[in-house]
Formats: C-alpha cells, structure tokens, sequence
C-alpha cells in the first residue's frame, strides 16, 4: 500500500494484494492464488488536461476469501476506468482516452469486459448560422451542430452465439482472447438540432442525426443444402456502415395551483409536461444498404443475417421505424408557513410532494401487429429531506394468450380478454433512509492531527469511528414483481439495515443485517464492537452464523504512521475445514 501527492497537482493511492489459500474440503487439498489491486488517481489542476483513475480488479473470488467489508463481499460487479481528458483553448474541440474493465464474479470463473484503449474527439455544439451581431433571435440561427469519434478496441471472455464455455481471463489466455474475441471499431456522430417556439407557450425540437461505423471485420454467410445449416466465416478488410433518422417533439408546461384554506398549507402547485415526439429510420436490411444477408435454405424460407452480428457498435436496425411517442411528466408543490424564516413577509417555503410522475410509451405506425409499445410509469419523491422513494413499473395494453403451451401476446387489448386495462409485468418499490441526530459531514477536520493523518482519515473513513454522533441507523427496504406472459409470478422482498450505536465517550457497536421475507431468513450479518484507548484502539468484529461464520480481535495505534503496530487474533471461516 503506498499513497502519494502532489500539492495543488495530484494525489493517489495504490494498493496491491495477494494471497495464497489452502483449503482441505472434504479431505483433499486445494491452493489457489488470488490479487487483488486498487488505484485511485486525481488531478487538482485547473490545466485545459486531467487524468484521474478509478480502478478495482482482481481474482474471481478473492473477496469471496479474504474481505471483511460487508459491501465488498455482497458485491458481484465490480468496475475500473483510467481516463485522460483535453479541452483545446478557444476551439470546441476536445480529446478523452480512457480505458474501462468491468468484472462479474458470481461463478467460478468471472466474465471479464476490458475497452482498451477508448478514444473520444469531438466538437462541442456550434451555431454556424448565428450573426456574430444582433443575432440568435431567428430560427434559423438557433440551428446547431456537433460532432464526436468514438473510437474502441473491446475485449471478452464472455461466451458468443453459440459457445457455452467461458475462457479464464489469465496471461497465458491473452492470445487466444485477442484473436478469438477482440474487436475494434470506430463510430462518426454527427446530430444536428435547432428549438423553434411556437404559439409562445410550445417548444418544437426538430434533430437530424447521420451515424457512420468503420469495420475491420465482416460476416459471411452460406447454405450448407447437405445439411440445411448456415455456416459463418469472418472476412477482413475496410468496411463502412452508415445510417441516418430524423425526428421532432412538440412539448410545454402546464401550471395548476390549487388554493386551500389553511394556514400550514395555503397552495399546492401541480406542473404537467406533456411531449408528443415522432421519429422516423428507414429500413437498413434493405437495398441499397446491404448489411444483412439473405439466405434461401431447402424449404424456400428466407433467413436475414446480420453482417455484423455481435460488433461493438451492432448493424443499423432493420425494419422501418414510424414511430410516434408519447410522454407526461408530474410534479408536485406545496407552499407551506414558515416560521423560521423572518426574511419573507408571508414567512412561505416550498416543498416537494412528489419529485415526478411519468408515463411514456410509443406507437409504431408501421408494425404488422402490435404498435403500442409496453407503457413505463415511474414515481419518486424525497419526503422531510430524508425519505427517499422511488416506484417503477411497466405494463402491457395486450392480452396474452397460450400458443403451443407458449405464453404469447396477441394483437387485442387485455381489456378485451377480461385481463384488465393492461397487464402489469413487472414493479419495482424501493425506500431507504439514514436516520441519525447529526449528519456525519463527509470532510473531517481535526486540529490535533497532522496534514498526513487527515489524509489517511478521509480516504478511509470506514476504519474509523466517529463519537460526535451519538447512532445512527441507515434502512433500505426493496420489493419487487416480476410476471412473463402468464406464468408465476416472481417476487423478492427485502430488508436491510445497518449503523452504529455510541454506548459511552469510549465504546461504540456496529451492526449490519437484513432479513428476506421470501426466503424467511436473516441475511448476512455482522457486529463490530470499538474501544477508544486513547493513542491506542480496540475493534472486535463477529460475523456469527452463516458460511461466512468468523471473528477478528485487534489491538493497534491510531497514528497512521504506526498502523503495523498491532496484535491481532482471528479465525476465519475457512480455519472451519482445519478441524
């Protein structure tokens, strides 16, 4: 572990683990070697240049074996970015390269995404019709332009079309993922938008968007007419993907304030935004584009394959696309009494009911069957600046029927088949809230620690303990519903919470735990138990039941100088198969 700064320029810190663990199940020996690294890199300078990282990988199951932090070992994802970032002085030109890796550890062996290198250039929006004087009053003049390059080389070991083994992502594999998984490309955007208003109250959006996307590979496809399969080959060379929409929206806001008589609540104020939007793709499975190939197998039935199934920036839709949209956005307002505030002469605040209610959806003029889309409604809102509420859930106007002991929509209403006005697929209610006397602020300052020591604090506050609040609780609770056609429904249910409880001056218990209602058990749990011995501290931690079942006691000095200094004694879950 090594940490580093530069003042006014850079800080950072690197960690590097590693561990050897041996384990007898049933008996049998079993070693593995696991790592895990940790870099975290920030710029300070106000320079047109930054580079920062944000990078956490490792072994599969190295937390699995080895962490003692309840979110480290919950977590199954697990992400990394390195990024370089450039503005040029007086031009709306920048650069970005980055590199990003994103690793899921549930299974034995981890699927492993790596973009190495990305890179971004573009050009920031420009109005080229805008009169340098007097202007932008126009319509004309309001039409803007921008335009971006992403270009990527992406890396795998997840399994394709076809394959049902994963490959370990190690040195020795790294060739063999390169030439069987690696893929690179290169995206041209360039959107053009303008705003025009209308009748003063409505805002018209008209955008035109052209899509340009270089291969270096292509997909080839022939019938094998012995066998009635179709067999894929990879060509290489230059090949050139292009596409093009346009679409407008038409939107406005609509006030509503209702009037109350009551002193504590005077007025509540409903906003309504209503957008209607219409976009329109061509059909690129078509001449003259000639992405897809089509096939003719033995029964004289047409198969269309894409030729760039799979690619890091897929092949442009087929199918024309005639789409009409629909969205209506929610607010709610209350103006209530405050009698703390004597700056006002109505002593009047505003508070929010409800943050947003929204129902989306969209019509497909030129689907055979079926267009209306699946209608979104979401909610949330923050209640007393503590409560955090969110609601998602998604419904299905059509009915569904069994065809070949298929679940199956069909083209009539649920409503028409006696399955109500839509059908409910699936929904999601979180709540979750930090409950404690005094908010911890994310910033510790002490005037009895050194610069150095501060540092360390405030880039690990989850080691220390802070006593100027007396407990806090945090609380999350999670419900959700899941249906496919007409099967069984899905629902899990869950209740988590955690915090700390300041027992005197000197000793503090913290705890976290949950309970599924699914399920019907406690979910994993931990204790710490702290001692302040002033220069000197003391932490016990018990995780008591489960597979996890382990404690660790230590005794070690405050001064991050002297964190080596320290008697430790633990057992760890695994010491269980010793005995």
């Amino acid at each position: 572990l090594t940490q580093y700064i530069k003042r006014y320029r850079y800080q950072g810190n690197l960690d590097l683990k590693y561990n050897h663990l041996v384990l007898f199940p049933n008996g049998e020996k079993e070693s593995s070697d696991q790592f895990w690294v940790t870099w975290n890199h920030n710029s300070n300078s106000r320079k047109s240049s930054s580079f920062t990282s944000s990078v956490s990988f490792g072994s599969t199951n190295y937390n699995r074996y080895n962490s003692y932090s309840p979110g480290a070992y919950l977590s199954n994802q697990f992400n990394s970015t390195v990024s370089y970032y450039k503005t040029f002085a007086n031009t709306p030109f920048y650069l970005g390269i980055s590199g990003r890796h994103d690793q899921n550890v549930v299974g034995e062996t981890s699927i492993v995404n790596l973009n190495l290198p990305e890179v971004n250039f573009g050009m920031n929006r420009i109005y080229p019709f805008k009169r340098k004087i007097a202007g932008g009053k126009r319509w004309y003049e309001q039409i803007n332009v921008s335009y971006n390059l992403n270009s990527k080389y992406f890396l795998t070991n997840n399994p394709g079309f076809g394959e049902t083994d994963t490959i370990p992502f190690t040195l020795s594999n790294i060739e063999r993922l390169m030439r069987e998984k690696g893929q690179f490309g290169t995206r041209h955007s360039v959107p053009v938008t303008t705003s025009i208003k209308l009748l003063r109250h409505f805002s018209l959006n008209p955008n035109v968007n052209y899509e340009e996307i270089w291969y270096l590979k292509q997909l080839q496809h022939t019938l094998d007419p012995a066998t009635n399969t179709v067999i894929t080959d990879t060509t290489s060379g230059f090949y050139r993907v292009y596409s093009f929409s346009a679409g407008t929206s038409l939107t406005t806001q609509v006030y509503g304030t209702y009037r109350l008589r009551s002193k504590v609540m005077p007025a509540i104020r409903h906003t309504l935004i209503p957008s209607i939007s219409y976009n329109y793709r061509p059909d690129f499975s078509k001449e003259p584009f000639n992405y897809y190939n089509r096939i003719i197998d033995t029964s004289g039935q047409e198969i269309v394959l894409s030729k760039y199934n799979g690619f890091i920036y897929g092949t442009p839709g087929s199918g024309r696309s005639n789409l009409l949209g629909f969205s209506f956005q929610n607010s709610l307002e209350a103006k209530v009494r405050d009698r703390k505030d004597t700056t006002n002469e109505l002593g009047i605040k505003k508070i929010k009911l409800i943050e947003n209610i929204g129902l989306t959806g969209n019509y497909n003029f030129t689907a055979d069957s079926l267009h209306l889309s699946q209608i979104s409604l979401n909610a949330r809102t923050r209640l007393f600046n503590r409560f955090d509420i969110n609601f998602s859930s998604l419904f299905d106007p059509y009915a569904t029927q069994l065809i070949n002991n298929v679940p199956t929509r069909i083209n009539r209403f649920a409503i028409d088949e006696g399955q109500g006005i839509a059908r409910l697929i699936n929904y999601n209610l979180s709540f979750s809230t930090s409950l404690n006397p005094k908010q911890r602020s994310k910033i510790y300052h002490s005037p009895n620690a050194t610069e150095e020591e501060l540092r360390y604090i405030n880039r690990h506050p989850e080691l220390y303990v802070d006593f100027t609040i007396p407990w806090n609780l945090n609380i999350s609770y999670n419900l959700n519903f899941a249906r496919i056609g007409i099967d069984e429904k899905n629902v899990t249910q869950t209740l988590s919470f955690n915090g700390d409880v300041k027992l005197t001056d000197k000793w503090k218990v913290g705890f976290n735990s949950g309970w599924d209602f699914v399920q019907k058990g406690i979910s994993y749990t931990q204790f710490n138990i702290y001692r302040d011995l002033h220069c000197w501290e003391m932490r016990l931690s018990v995780i008591p039941f489960g597979i996890r079942q382990s404690y660790s006691f230590d005794i070690n000095v405050k001064a991050s100088v002297l964190q080596d200094l320290k008697l430790n004694r633990k057992r760890d879950w695994y010491d269980n198969s010793l005995r």
